[in-house]
């Protein structure tokens, strides 16, 4: 109101006021979305000090991250089977309901070639073929993902990635939300390690 008092015209002096709620509003809604990051990842951590499984935290915050992203393929975490393997420790799947029909198999990786310790986007990368070879029952093509390696000290134990069959669908806002929640999938995949006895445990079938 201020801006059609000073003579600015009418308007020019709404859009000045729209300007300035979209803005507030825009800051609003920012503020909340953040805070409602911080409290799933605060309950995240909360159960990471409880007895909760470090397998049910990940499925957790599996579920969290696509009521934030909303990605329409899946998210899967790998664990270091070998030197050159790894296996589907979790898997969620998000084109369909039920189970995916790759957990526990195992897949051929080069992990020292393969790790990063960023999380970061791939679209045309051969990751994207590795994550192909999983070879799902009915899923359609991952054209996109957001991958994060998980490291002890300097050895690459695992792979958290979650995905999208669009190639255009992840925004450097999905980014920082993945990059929120990866410390707690890394001391959850950390500890199934620990306890499953070092980085090249394989498992039984």
């Amino acid at each position: 109101m201020l801006a059609l008092w000073r003579g600015d015209g009418f308007e020019k002096g709404v859009g000045k006021i729209a300007t300035e709620f979209l803005r507030i509003f825009g800051c609003l809604l920012g503020s909340a979305f953040q805070s409602r990051i911080s409290n799933m990842c605060l309950r995240l951590n909360q159960a990471l000090s409880s007895s909760v499984s470090p397998k049910d935290i990940i499925y957790r915050a599996m579920h969290d991250l696509r009521r934030l992203i909303d990605y329409d393929h899946g998210a899967t975490l790998l664990l270091r089977s070998g030197a050159n393997s790894g296996y589907v420790f979790a898997r969620q799947v998000a084109w369909k309901k039920g189970k995916s029909n790759i957990v526990g198999k195992t897949i051929d990786i080069d992990w020292e070639a393969f790790a990063s310790r960023s999380v970061r986007l791939v679209r045309d990368d051969p990751i994207m073929v590795l994550l192909k070879d999983l070879g799902e029952d009915d899923a359609p093509a991952r054209k996109s993902s957001i991958v994060a390696f998980i490291f002890d000290g300097c050895q690459p134990i695992g792979l958290f990635e979650i995905g999208s069959s669009r190639f255009d669908f992840f925004v450097d806002n999905d980014l920082m939300i993945v990059e929120r929640f990866f410390p707690i999938v890394d001391a959850c995949a950390k500890s199934i390690k620990k306890d499953q006895g070092g980085i090249n445990w394989r498992p039984q079938h």
